[in-house]
């Protein structure tokens, strides 16, 4: 067995016959940066700023918790001390002695980007690879921007053909959104696959661009990032700035910049501060009533963030309404307005927020007030909260 893979089987076997506690925590990480190579915490620069929570410059964050916690709980509480408390280190962990949920926050914020078995450790450690003396590239098996970028690429890549062979450049561009929309929908099983088959089929495209998007179409679009999707096709779909795709992206920990405080801390706190049924079912009402404007939306991402946000606040306080009054869940796609000048980036926001919602039921006045842009205009207009959008 490889030098490595020893140590690691050696801390897997020292970790099983723990406790799993909080006094096992600092036993645990100097085991496991030995384990890594390091002689101790402290030459690697490591250092516990809670009892349970170590800190290693700008690489890690790891917490401890006793084993048997639900780690995927914690997460959401880990990721605001991240992004209000600290300098913001590329991976944070979260581990139960059994189990360690990596994190790359400034990445994906809602899922790990790998899940590792600590008694699996000895032959399935890429993912670790940073916690090495000498470091090596980690690998990850969910990096969900990774896919999403790639998604990204193909799109553009058929938006490229169809102009190349001729076709109208806004015309491409709807063919190709027509296509994101039906992959999206084929992908969190709005669509059957026998349908985006044939809606993809019944499209005129050449030998060349139907393989590119088969390849688009193999990818799992149940796994691409709604959030960032739209920011990463448009950059994509301009070529003075496809050189830095996935570089520069607005990325959910961005976003979240701007909603956690205007948006859910605010009404967590006045939702933890209602201390009776009536003010709760009030407090429903003028939820319900919230309209959240983004005067330069671009393709939705920041409104897709907050409609999501939305949607976990109106849970939180049914969740403490009585059971015949908690049933009515009243959030939709009317609590979003958006102003962008570009057209495109208008119907790619449509099409991101319909798919964040996920009801393949929606109707099609919630649908249609979302967004509009006023190619005749002066200034972009916002359509009325009740009124249907001119065509």
């Amino acid at each position: 067995m490889p030098e490595l893979a020893q140590r690691l089987a050696e801390f897997a076997a020292h970790v099983g016959a723990l406790a799993g506690d909080e006094h096992d925590a600092r036993g645990f990480c100097e085991r496991l940066f030995r384990a890594f190579g390091w002689p101790d915490l402290h030459t690697a620069g490591a250092e516990f700023d809670a009892p349970t929570r170590l800190a290693w410059g700008p690489t890690l964050l790891l917490e401890l918790h006793p084993r048997g916690t639900a780690l995927a709980a914690e997460a959401r509480r880990l990721f605001e001390h991240w992004q209000y408390h600290t300098s913001h280190p590329r991976y944070v962990a979260l581990c139960d002695f059994a189990e360690l949920l990596l994190y790359d926050f400034a990445a994906q914020v809602r899922e790990p980007i790998d899940r590792l078995s600590l008694a699996d450790l000895p032959g399935d450690h890429a993912a670790l690879n940073f916690l090495l003396r000498e470091p090596r590239p980690p690998v990850f098996r969910s990096d969900r921007v990774a896919l999403t970028r790639e998604a990204a690429s193909h799109l553009a890549g058929l938006f490229d053909l169809l102009v190349a062979r001729g076709t109208d450049r806004n015309l491409a561009r709807q063919i190709t959104l027509r296509c994101v929309h039906a992959l999206f929908a084929a992908g969190l099983g709005l669509m059957p696959r026998d349908r985006l088959e044939q809606s993809l089929a019944s499209m005129e495209l050449s030998g060349e661009e139907h393989d590119l998007l088969a390849r688009a179409a193999d990818l799992d679009w149940s796994r691409v990032q709604l959030p960032v999707f739209g920011d990463l096709f448009q950059t994509a779909m301009d070529p003075a700035r496809r050189h830095a795709l996935g570089v520069h992206f607005t990325s959910e920990a961005d976003i979240q910049r701007m909603v956690l405080p205007s948006l859910v801390r605010p009404w967590r706190e006045r939702i933890t501060a209602a201390d009776s049924p009536e003010k709760r079912l009030a407090l429903h009402d003028e939820l319900a009533r919230l309209r959240i404007l983004d005067p330069a939306c671009g393709s939705g991402n920041i409104l897709c963030v907050a409609y999501r946000e939305l949607l976990h606040l109106e849970a939180d306080l049914l969740s403490r309404l009585p059971i015949e009054a908690s049933l009515a869940t009243r959030i939709s796609l009317a609590n979003l307005c958006g102003i962008d000048r570009d057209p495109f980036a208008v119907e790619l926001a449509r099409i991101t927020l319909q798919l964040a919602e996920l009801r393949p039921d929606a109707s099609s006045a919630c649908r249609a007030h979302v967004l509009f842009h006023s190619p005749t205009s002066a200034s972009p207009t916002l359509s009325s909260p009740t009124g249907r959008l001119p065509t």
